[in-house]
């Protein structure tokens, strides 16, 4: 702890002649030193009564502090023990003895004669042991106003102050009114650097501030111990030395924060993100890093002041780059092996006509019936390849970015099923208009397309299929909704039903391939949305919505 500048002269001082004055001036001195080497109220407070009582013998001076509703010793060496322990604890009220009284009040109270006073009636069989006759008491108030403690003046002889003992008695808790609050502030600082230093290591993670100067320097003013785990390096060397941190970025890194540097040091950005790439010698890791710029102040030479949070994601990082590698892996074979599928699958239909051709008339009905199924399996294998061709396809393809009117997607959508409608029967109405979104209107049109098939394959037996499209707001985005009154989906199915090679309903009951939901959400969510469904009673239908970002 070091003195505060707010530690000033006593107040008042001018008034007091030279000679108090020095002496004053030098207990505050003493008893500061007192307080910085001792790190102790009581022991600054001892030092100032021994101090007063050593240039005034014939007084007893104490100094009781403010606990609560309640009064308790500071200092007060040359007063016996059984006193110390009759009177600690004090209850502050009016008439509780001439501490007791004048905490109440906030003001002197003098007593000349304890025991013919009131305020001493309950104590003066104990004062009569001590051989003390008067009580002279000062509230010690903060710069607030508030009664801190008191400062009391005891005499062995009946005695009434003087005008000059009553200015010295006041300038006497002034001083110990400084003691205390120098300490009570110091003591607030240091509790609350350490709640700090508790706080910022129990949190994940990074806190620090970072200067950046107009050149590109950096500097840490403080970093938290945090870093010693992320990176193996000590706070103190990393404030002393930033460079130290800055040595472990990837090299495909560092001159990309290079020029996140240069460019927000000019002032003009005020929140900054990024990802980035250490090598420490516990290996590499993956760090997440989020800066806000303080604007409360403009330094003199330009710089900016950043406070931050490094995150440790590479458990994450790991995983997310994973699944990149094993879903690009699992496009790649799916793209290959449904190319590489369509040869035989071709050959096996070619052998099938070939056959129907050659044996003709001679093909007994089972015979017949038998190829009429090899050909109508190797017709749905190849419409399966197919839609497997389709979903690794858009896969691996980046969406256009252009305005597309939702209303011309549903349009070519329904080109593509003029056969289906026609011979389902089917009605397909927009309810109201349909929005613009930024997307790729082959692939928009190829998931209404989908939605609609998906529609009128999975109508009721018992009635024609009828589809109404429907949009409305959502907070930044738009939602889609598909509503028709087919089969529906269990309640079971709703989770899965995006998923490749799912189906809602028993294969053998629908035709289908068990690619065309699963191809709606992978368009859609490479547009930024999201697919769902919301299940219904059996035969009631079921509504299917997309959501696609809305445009600021």
């Amino acid at each position: 702890m070091s003195p505060p500048p707010s530690a000033p002269p006593l107040p008042a001082l001018a008034s007091v002649d030279p000679t108090t004055r020095r002496l004053l001036l030098d207990w505050q001195k003493r008893v500061l030193d007192v307080l910085l080497v001792s790190q102790s109220t009581a022991a600054a407070l001892e030092a100032l009564v021994r101090l007063i009582e050593e240039v005034h013998p014939e007084m007893v001076c104490a100094v009781m502090l403010v606990d609560g509703n309640r009064l308790t010793f500071g200092a007060g060496p040359s007063l016996p023990e059984f006193y110390h322990q009759a009177v600690e604890g004090l209850a502050i009220g009016d008439g509780v003895g001439s501490c007791g009284t004048a905490a109440a009040r906030g003001e002197p109270v003098i007593v000349a004669d304890i025991l013919s006073h009131p305020y001493w009636a309950d104590y003066r069989e104990l004062m009569a042991q001590t051989g003390l006759a008067a009580c002279w008491s000062q509230p010690i108030k903060g710069r607030d106003g508030r009664v801190l403690g008191t400062f009391a003046i005891y005499y062995r002889e009946v005695r009434q102050p003087s005008p000059e003992d009553l200015e010295q008695i006041a300038h006497l808790s002034d001083l110990a009114a400084l003691i205390i609050e120098v300490w009570e502030s110091e003591s607030a600082l240091e509790h609350s650097e350490r709640r700090l230093q508790r706080l910022t290591a129990t949190i994940p993670g990074v806190i620090y501030e970072y200067r950046l100067h107009v050149d590109g320097r950096g500097e840490f003013p403080y970093i938290s111990p945090g870093i010693r785990e992320m990176t193996g390096l000590d706070p103190e060397t990393v404030m002393a030395d930033p460079g130290a941190v800055f040595a472990l970025l990837h090299p495909d890194d560092r001159a990309a924060l290079h020029q996140a540097n240069l460019r927000n040091s000019d002032g003009s950005v005020d929140e900054w993100n990024g990802e980035m790439r250490l090598d420490t010698p516990q290996g590499q890791r993956w760090i997440k890093a989020h800066a806000i710029r303080d604007t409360s102040a403009a330094p003199a030479d330009g710089s900016t002041l950043w406070s931050g949070l490094l995150t440790d994601i590479t458990r994450e990082k790991t995983a997310e780059l994973a699944l990149a590698r094993s879903n690009a892996e699992l496009e790649t074979f799916a793209h290959a092996v449904s190319h590489d599928l369509r040869e035989p699958l071709r050959m096996v239909s070619s052998y099938l006509r070939l056959l129907e051709r050659r044996l003709g008339p001679d093909l007994g009905s089972e015979a017949a019936e038998f190829l009429d199924f090899a050909r109508d399996g190797a017709h749905r294998m190849n419409r399966q390849i197919e839609g497997l061709l389709a979903y690794a396809r858009v896969s691996r393809q980046v969406p256009a970015a252009v305005e597309v009117d939702l209303d011309l997607a549903v349009t070519a959508a329904l080109d593509n099923l003029v056969m289906a409608v026609a011979e389902s029967g089917a009605s397909v109405s927009i309810a109201g208009l349909l929005p613009t979104v930024r997307g790729d209107p082959d692939q928009l049109a190829l998931v209404f397309q989908n939605l609609l098939a998906n529609a009128l394959k999975f109508r009721h037996p018992e009635r024609p299929p009828r589809v109404v499209i429907s949009a409305r707001e959502v907070p930044g985005a738009w939602r889609i909704e598909v509503t028709d009154n087919g089969l529906g989906v269990p309640d079971d199915q709703a989770e899965r039903l995006f998923g490749i090679f799912q189906r809602g309903h028993p294969a053998q009951s629908v035709d289908g391939t068990g690619v065309g939901l699963a191809l709606v959400k992978r368009i859609v969510e490479h547009h930024g949305g999201s697919v769902g469904v919301d299940p219904g009673p059996d035969d009631q239908g079921a509504c299917f919505h997309i959501t696609l970002p809305r445009e600021a």
